[in-house]
């Protein structure tokens, strides 16, 4: 029986300065135990779960210092597992974020060609079937404000060769900042792409939209796609309703996409990989974060600016949030920090991981009111 979640009684009340503890969340259907993680730094809380390395939630202040959910997730066990939508709320996903065209990829230098399930149309996405979303992983507190989880997914798990030990960790640092920190190893040369799903709302009202959500992205380059979300190579934000660079509101120019269901679902090149750094291996470790976007709410007064050190970050804007579960169409926003979609296929630099490597990535997540 899945349990809810277990957010302070009292609102009003500021959680312990610095603390980080653990708790049951649920339990699956086999027996294994499912457990949360709470970290508190006074003005934020955020709680994890061990099932699918999950951010299921995140309370920050508004302007009066009201704390408030700005994360669209589900909030037990069950639902995570069986709620409407499943869209991957809150996940850790891999082994790859993203698309890979035909579910079919070939490593550089070898013949072989590897086979994923196609479970996006004709494409893999995020892993495939049973990707990294939906597995246990086994979390521990690190200190008073980080916790990581670890899984080791094994040669052949979803088609992908070579045992994989992957991990995530979260942590709260003064100034209001998550920090997501990952990790992986690989015992063959394999693609290796994780990223989070979280899908934020800065209005502190998950029923309301987030069109009116204030963006701004230093990118000047962005990865069209064609009718099944694959890039067909890149392109200049510049004169197209992709361009961030100044402030624009996400719903001025969404009817300007087209397709069905609409909306924005697109790669952004990052100012790093503008700079000239789009080749070189997934196991070269990037020690340059960048600034990759800037979000602002109105109504609530909140801000959220998100540094990266990946090549490329996805703006979703929830298109296929259709009202038949828990939330509404936009009822959220993703920045998905990442490889490049179908970068396997297209620019396998990016993401083949090699047996004496180390893949790392970081990513900042920094609130604040205006």
């Amino acid at each position: 029986m899945a349990l809810g979640l277990f957010f302070w009684e009292d609102p009003t009340l500021a959680p312990p300065t610095m603390a980080a503890t653990k708790k049951v969340f649920g339990t699956l259907s086999d027996g294994r135990v499912v457990n949360a993680f709470t970290l508190s730094d006074g003005p934020i809380t955020v709680v994890a779960v061990e099932y699918g390395a999950t951010l299921i939630s995140l309370l920050a202040p508004d302007r009066n210092g009201n704390a408030q959910e700005i994360t669209v997730c589900h909030a037990t066990l069950e639902e995570l597992q069986h709620g409407l939508p499943q869209c991957y709320y809150g996940a850790t996903v891999g082994r790859v974020g993203n698309r890979i065209k035909n579910g079919q990829f070939k490593l550089p230098n070898d013949t072989t060609s590897y086979a994923l399930p196609t479970n996006n149309g004709p494409n893999c996405l995020h892993g495939g079937n049973v990707g990294f979303d939906k597995r246990l992983w086994t979390g521990e507190i690190l200190d008073k404000n980080s916790v990581k989880f670890s899984l080791v997914s094994q040669d052949g798990d979803q088609g992908f060769p070579g045992q994989v030990a992957a991990s995530i960790t979260y942590s709260l640092t003064e100034g209001k900042t998550l920090r997501l920190q990952y990790e992986a190893t690989s015992t063959k040369p394999t693609p290796l792409a994780l990223t989070n799903h979280t899908y934020w709302n800065l209005s502190g009202n998950s029923s309301q939209n987030i069109l009116e959500h204030k963006l701004t992205m230093p990118a000047t380059t962005y990865l069209p796609v064609d009718a099944t979300s694959i890039p067909v190579g890149t392109a200049t934000v510049e004169n197209t309703p992709f361009d961030f660079r100044a402030t624009h509101t996400l719903g001025e120019r969404i009817a300007d996409i087209g397709g069905d269901p609409g909306g924005y679902d697109h790669c952004y090149v990052n100012v790093n990989v503008d700079a000239g750094s789009e080749s070189g291996s997934s196991g070269e470790a990037r020690t340059t974060v960048m600034d990759v976007a800037t979000v602002e709410c109105t109504a609530s007064g909140r801000t959220m600016h998100v540094a990266s050190d990946q090549p490329g970050v996805q703006l979703y804007t929830g298109n296929y949030m259709d009202g038949e579960g828990a939330h509404g169409k936009h009822g959220g926003l993703c920045l998905e920090t990442q490889a490049f979609p179908d970068a396997i296929n297209q620019w396998p630099d990016q993401v083949v991981l090699l047996p004496n490597q180390t893949w790392t990535s970081t990513t900042v997540h920094t609130f604040g009111v205006v």
